[in-house]
């Protein structure tokens, strides 16, 4: 199951928001008001005063890290702001976009705490925000016993009114949780870094610009794709006619979700305008290592381990991918590793095969342990090092995409195909050559229509998303969306019998 499903829905309260239908906006008079506020621009209210379109200046709403984050700027054209309506200690930014699809998805609605409110003169204001969820913050001093981390992220998210959802429906690691005066944004981190199922698993969590807390299982991602099937229509600028048939769009009812360089869907909300490759890579590995020992004391065995965590990779990868390990042929990076001493551990001693079926035995045995005894699960000290280890392997190389249009079908840690294609000829006529000689494909049959464009066979295919970025400014003709992908393993873009000239080890 790779597919984040809702398990609860949040109950958070948000301020209401009002706007008035004469607001100052360029595009009134074109369409439906109703329909212009939260698409062409982004709504955005302190207290009562609305920010409208001609006094933004930029706008970016950040769904990358643990929570949602705003920052903004905006020029105040009265000048009456600084004097009547300017923010004070515990005042709210409310933010509105609008789905595309409002039939089937709904709105973005957050509203914001002030982390920063800079005033840069002449009137114009630099605003930083992150999602206000009122007891976040607050330091608590509470056990959780006899939990899994699945069971734990339930009870948590009801006593900050936030939704859960997951790829996940259990994890083994059952044990007494201890809240010991942290806020609950740090005992959210810190207990997803102790989420243990299996050596295959590794999870990362984060709270939605839905108020959804998610607790995502990544290896799933990578590994049990399963195609989400979402509408097409052109929906790039909203007055924009997009180069795809309208009519053929408007016959298709649903399709597998897929994002594409094509040009014929640049003004739909699959269409790439513009992507950007980072490699990262020396950094993660200089930092983190090719692998990483977990290191530590388990008073219950009276023994001390050391057990390596190796980034798990797709199963089967190793043949057909060039994975995330030093250049083909090298094998110095087997060396360069890193090790991490985490103290000791009182855990419960392993589960023992039971004998009943041979009539059990006569001898009286001391009772197990209850799981008062312990102090955690098993595997406490080895899943920190291995949900960091591969979670930090993921930074190797990433994409980030310009979509023209807020895709709303799109989420984070979501699986989704993307199909880049080239239309240089210099570029086509590589590709060519690389996949004669890698994969030995036709290159006529990878071609994108017989109209001088061609896939690209190195970039496409299955990405996850790991952040997504709505974005605005005075050029935009309605707010636009940012992707960032990440990609486990890449196509071999060398000769399959090639051999390093110089190899180490």
């Amino acid at each position: 199951m790779a597919i984040i499903k809702t398990i609860s829905d949040p109950t958070v309260v948000l301020d209401e928001m009002a706007i008035a239908e004469n607001i100052n906006d360029d595009n009134a008079a074109q369409t439906d008001f109703t329909q212009i506020v939260g698409k062409y621009y982004p709504v955005i209210q302190i207290n009562t005063y609305i920010i409208d379109s001609t006094m933004i200046r930029n706008f970016q709403l950040a769904s990358e890290g643990f929570l949602p984050e705003l920052n903004f700027s905006f020029v105040d054209k009265v000048g009456d702001f600084k004097g009547t309506f300017y923010p004070k200690d515990g005042d709210l930014i409310s933010v509105y976009l609008k789905s595309h699809d409002d039939e089937t998805f709904k709105p973005i609605r957050i509203d914001f705490d002030i982390l920063s409110f800079t005033d840069l003169g002449i009137n114009e204001f630099a605003v930083r925000g992150v999602m206000n969820i009122p007891l976040i913050s607050a330091e608590v001093c509470k056990a959780y016993p006899e939990l899994t981390s699945f069971e734990l992220f339930q009870t948590l998210t009801e006593e900050l009114g936030l939704g859960y959802a997951s790829n996940e429906e259990s994890t083994a690691d059952s044990m007494n949780w201890i809240n010991a005066y942290n806020t609950y944004e740090r005992f959210l981190k810190d207990s997803t870094q102790r989420v243990y199922k299996d050596d295959r698993s590794f999870y990362t969590s984060f709270v939605d610009v839905f108020y959804y807390f998610n607790l995502v299982n990544v290896n799933k991602q990578f590994e049990e794709y399963e195609p989400e099937q979402t509408t097409l229509r052109p929906t790039g600028s909203p007055t924009a006619q997009g180069n795809v048939d309208q009519g053929d769009l408007e016959e298709q009812e649903a399709i597998d979700l897929f994002l594409t360089s094509h040009p014929g869907y640049g003004d739909t909300n699959i269409g790439i305008i513009n992507y950007k490759i980072v490699n990262e890579s020396g950094i993660v590995w200089k930092s983190n290592g090719y692998k990483r020992f977990a290191q530590f004391f388990d008073l219950n065995d009276n023994q001390y381990y050391s057990f390596f965590v190796d980034p798990v990779t797709t199963q089967g990868a190793e043949e057909e991918s060039q994975l995330m390990k030093g250049r083909p042929g090298d094998m110095i990076y087997e060396d360069i590793n890193k090790y991490k001493y985490l103290g000791i551990q009182l855990t419960p001693p392993p589960e023992e095969e039971s004998d009943e079926e041979e009539g059990g035995s006569d001898s009286e045995e001391e009772a197990p342990p209850r799981p008062e005894q312990f102090n955690v699960h098993r595997n406490y000290q080895y899943s920190l090092v291995q949900n960091m280890q591969n979670n930090e392997e993921l930074k190797k190389i990433t994409v980030t995409l310009d979509l023209p249009t807020i895709n709303s079908a799109v989420y984070r840690y979501q699986s989704v195909p993307i199909i880049f294609y080239e239309s240089n000829p210099q570029a086509i006529n590589n590709l060519d050559s690389r996949d004669a000689e890698v994969e030995d494909t036709n290159s006529e049959a990878n071609d994108g229509t017989g109209s001088g464009i061609k896939i690209n066979t190195l970039l496409s295919g299955l990405y996850v998303v790991s952040a997504i970025y709505y974005v605005w400014d005075q050029r935009s003709k309605n707010v636009r969306q940012q992707l960032k992908l990440t990609r486990r393993e890449w196509p071999i873009s060398l000769p399959k019998e090639f051999e390093s000239r110089n190899p180490r080890k």
